[in-house]
């Protein structure tokens, strides 16, 4: 009887011990860092020279698989990390600029999606998120899934020291748990503050310097105060027993072109300078090509699946738009697909498609600028268009539309398709749009 009953006692003690401990195949922590308004083009590892920005990243990216032609899936922040926390797009999700302007969480984020931090904390994850703020905020839905979230807005443009330190407080505390962690930040967003050399002078060129070393100098501090965070998972021995996702929601416009009379920011196109971001996964213990690149083109909705196979966790049932990135991870080659990004506004919105060296755009003839710097072809009565080839013309500067029909036609069905694959994805998930649907038909 009383070895009965210290067996029986033994048995209780251990599932409880597991209960705090991830089971043999799965890491110890999942961190996504998240650097806003980050373009992959200013990160030394992908080839910028012009100034030392990044040593830290560098360093960390070494040990990893870089992506070197990641898309974002929308151009400013709310529905691309909304994307990225989903692994659907835009149009799916629900998000658009009215939810935005009345600080509202999106319709899309109902009961019957999965968001990514949920998928960690169903299974046995600690869940927390330190960010600055802005789009990425409780106010958006942002918080559904993690136990701790705090938001730190920016104190005279910085935030990324009070970021950290935050996370690493809360590190100290809880590191001895398997987590999911996400870290961001708006150190690199306008307005840049942190020091540059100034000219004073305001010709276009100066402008554009100015904005470049800017940029720069507010990139240099972040990856500066980042390094702390890589130091604190290697000191308490979690890194080698965890994912690292380094990436960015969106680039910036640096003066490439003026459009809308704007020549920096976000959010108001869908050209490669908004669109591009890096994307960088470090798993030493899951990831034997340390140091290896991926050429194919990937975008941000592929990140949720591709964290939950490297975790060793169950596929969601839910709908999915993205793909795991796991076999290119391996050096495995994947068939090429389209990649779609949208900037959604109040009603159907800018669509981009990228498919192998051609990139498609179409924007509602409600946001068309009549001015000089008109940017498609196209009848001035239909939708306006315009097809790049980026081998040749990388800066999208020379519209191939009316060379390229099969092309065209190719890149406007899968347009369509993305379309309807995201209504069908928004019927399912909301409730609201079902009903809209219903009470269109019957009338």
């Amino acid at each position: 009887m009383g070895c009965s009953l210290k067996i029986g006692c033994l048995a209780v003690v251990v599932g409880l011990l597991c209960l705090s401990c991830t089971t043999p195949d799965r890491p110890k922590a999942v961190v996504i860092v998240l650097i806003d308004s980050l373009r992959p083009d200013h990160i030394n590892a992908y080839g910028y020279r012009d100034r030392q920005t990044t040593p830290g990243l560098d360093t960390l990216f070494a040990g990893g698989v870089t992506f070197s032609d990641a898309y974002s899936n929308a151009p400013w922040t709310v529905p691309s990390v909304m994307s990225l926390m989903t692994s659907l797009y835009p149009s799916a999700h629900g998000y658009n600029l009215e939810a935005h302007l009345l600080h509202s969480a999106p319709p899309g984020l109902g009961s019957k999606l999965k968001t990514l931090p949920e998928i960690f904390r169903e299974a046995g994850y600690a869940t927390a998120a330190f960010t600055a703020d802005g789009g990425v905020s409780a106010a958006y839905g942002f918080n559904r899934g993690f136990e701790t979230f705090a938001e730190t807005p920016p104190v005279n443009g910085s935030d990324v020291e009070m970021v950290v330190a935050k996370s690493l407080a809360w590190l100290k505390k809880n590191g001895h748990r398997p987590f999911f962690l996400l870290l961001h930040t708006y150190e690199v967003h306008l307005p840049h503050t942190h020091e540059a050399q100034q000219t004073g002078l305001n010709t276009d060129e100066t402008v554009r310097q100015n904005a470049l070393q800017g940029y720069d100098a507010d990139l240099r501090f972040a990856d500066k105060v980042l390094a702390r965070l890589w130091e604190s998972l290697r000191s308490q021995g979690i890194y080698e027993d965890s994912i690292i996702v380094v990436l960015s929601d969106h680039g910036e416009a640096l003066h490439e072109r003026t459009l809308f009379g704007r020549g920096d920011d976000h959010g108001y196109h869908l050209h490669d300078e908004l669109l591009r971001v890096p994307l960088a996964i470090v798993a030493p213990g899951r990831i034997e090509r340390r140091g290896a690149w991926v050429r194919d083109p990937v975008q941000l909705v592929d990140v949720l699946p591709t964290l939950v196979e490297l975790a060793g966790l169950e596929r969601p049932t839910t709908p999915l738009q993205g793909a795991s990135l796991v076999p290119l991870i391996r050096g495995e080659r994947a068939p090429l697909r389209p990649l779609f990004a949208e900037a959604p506004y109040q009603g159907p919105g800018w669509i981009a498609v990228r498919f192998d060296r051609f990139k498609y755009l179409a924007v509602p003839k409600k946001h068309v600028h009549e001015g000089p710097e008109m940017w498609w072809d196209g009848d001035p009565g239909t939708v306006p268009e315009a097809l790049y080839d980026l081998r040749s013309d990388p800066g999208e500067t020379a519209s191939i539309l009316a060379r390229n029909p099969d092309q065209l036609a190719r890149l406007r069905r899968y347009a369509e398709n993305m379309r309807q694959s995201s209504e069908q994805i928004a019927l399912l998930t909301r409730p609201e749009r079902q009903q809209r649907t219903r009470l269109i038909r019957s009338s």
